[in-house]
């Protein structure tokens, strides 16, 4: 059985360098042997979580759509920008609205990847958002911080095999928790 990636840009910004690091790193499972998707939280418009919109209205029809991705998948990695020494609250969001189907959906090796402009490269964001994911006992196998990024970054010689030695870290953890079952 060929094994499946989701990769979910955490942005929604049309040419956000996560969009094209998630793009990457779906290209680079695809060569691995991985069935990989790509996920845009834009085409995923959720309305601010709300329990009283909830109990109201249900969970959202988008937060279904990628509560099916997740559930069909193997692996999860996220994209992240930092904001504010943060993540997205776009990623937050589809995550809490996720968790009102069942959180454990995201129980699943998980790679975390950012990038940045400045000399952190997210690291920041990325340990907000570890820490969100942990919360819920996810396993995070491996994180990727890329300082000094700019347009093209998912192209870059290096960059790409950084994204490889991600792919592999899934694999060998996909392969350790099967046999551990």
């Amino acid at each position: 059985m060929t094994p499946k990636i989701v990769a979910i840009a955490g942005s929604t910004r049309r040419s956000s360098l996560h969009k094209e690091l998630a793009r990457a790193a779906v290209d680079e499972a695809d060569r691995a042997g991985f069935d990989a998707t790509f996920v845009d939280l834009a085409d995923l418009p959720l309305p601010l979580y709300d329990g009283d919109l909830e109990a109201a209205s249900g969970v959202p029809e988008a937060a279904h759509r990628l509560y099916e991705l997740l559930a069909d998948t193997d692996v999860v990695l996220f994209t992240s920008p930092e904001y504010n020494g943060g993540y997205p609250a776009v990623l937050k969001n589809a995550i809490d609205w996720v968790t009102r189907i069942d959180r454990s959906v995201f129980a699943r090796p998980t790679l975390l990847v950012s990038a940045s402009s400045g000399k952190g490269g997210g690291a920041k964001g990325l340990g907000l958002l570890r820490k969100t994911l942990e919360h819920m006992a996810v396993p995070v196998v491996s994180e990727l911080s890329l300082p000094n990024a700019g347009p093209g970054v998912g192209n870059h010689p290096a960059v790409r095999h950084q994204l490889r030695a991600l792919v592999a870290d899934a694999a060998e953890s996909r392969a350790g928790l099967q046999r551990a079952s």
